[in-house]
């Protein structure tokens, strides 16, 4: 990795691996409590849907872990997508410095967070790992933030979700490519910190495992097709990343 200074990637390749958790409390499946710390499996029922277009939505919310990469209605999901209880508290994943904090098109809010030493600009850095989709914000632009410091709640803004009690929580890594003025996106699991990396992928794996079993479904993650443990691509993603619009809804 090169010395970051503000100045548009080259690569993917240069973006820091310091990412030291999932977003919020994530621990390997307890079967005694059906929890996998913070994220509740065992009981809970995906929303279902008829109509017209009732296999593709239900195909589209029968996850409680969205995989990157993964394409749903043509287009390729940039983040993961994390179905967890109403109020559950998202945590940094990095140590680094609130550079963006807009609010998006769902009336929620993103917490764009740069690794140290890059610089902030107008709008974000070239390099933000993303808290999309929440509630409750308790930082501000130009905070300096730990891993592991709560930042805000998971959002209520699917409400196919949230009547049934839970929310929405949605993280990424976004970096500005050399030549292209495009919003580009990586895969997560490749910046873990290589310290963590054993351990959280375990407990991603972990929840993979627990909810196909809850679900009696064993086909819900394609393990032999991912790229990277909830990853189906490590190729450079891009979408428009605004705050009205958004691949994952």
């Amino acid at each position: 990795m090169n010395e970051l200074d503000g100045s548009p990637l080259e690569s993917q390749d240069e973006i820091p691996a310091i990412i030291q958790n999932w977003g919020f409390e994530f621990a390997d499946f307890d079967d005694a409590t059906g929890m996998a710390g913070a994220m509740q499996i065992r009981g809970v029922v995906a929303p279902t849907f008829s109509g017209p277009n009732a296999a593709e939505d239900n195909d589209m919310y029968s996850r409680l872990i969205g995989p990157i990469g993964q394409i749903i209605k043509g287009m390729t999901e940039p983040q993961f997508t994390f179905v967890l209880p109403l109020g559950t508290p998202v945590i940094s994943m990095v140590d680094g410095t609130v550079c963006d904090l807009p609010k998006l098109y769902s009336n929620d809010f993103s917490i764009r967070i740069a690794p140290a030493g890059v610089p902030c600009m107008p709008g974000g850095a070239v390099v933000l790992y993303e808290h999309e989709h929440v509630l409750n914000p308790s930082v501000e632009v130009g905070q300096e933030v730990k891993a592991g410091d709560q930042i805000a709640i998971v959002s209520d803004y699917s409400p196919s979700w949230s009547q049934l009690g839970f929310g929405i929580l949605e993280t990424g890594v976004f970096f500005s490519k050399a030549d292209s003025n495009a919003p580009w996106h990586a895969c997560l699991t490749k910046f873990l910190d290589p310290s963590k990396s054993e351990a959280m992928l375990s407990t991603l794996n972990s929840a993979f495992g627990a909810w196909e079993s809850e679900t009696g479904n064993a086909t819900l993650y394609d393990e032999a097709a991912m790229q990277l443990p909830g990853c189906y691509t490590l190729d450079d993603m891009t979408d428009n990343n605004s705050s009205n619009t958004s691949n994952n809804g």
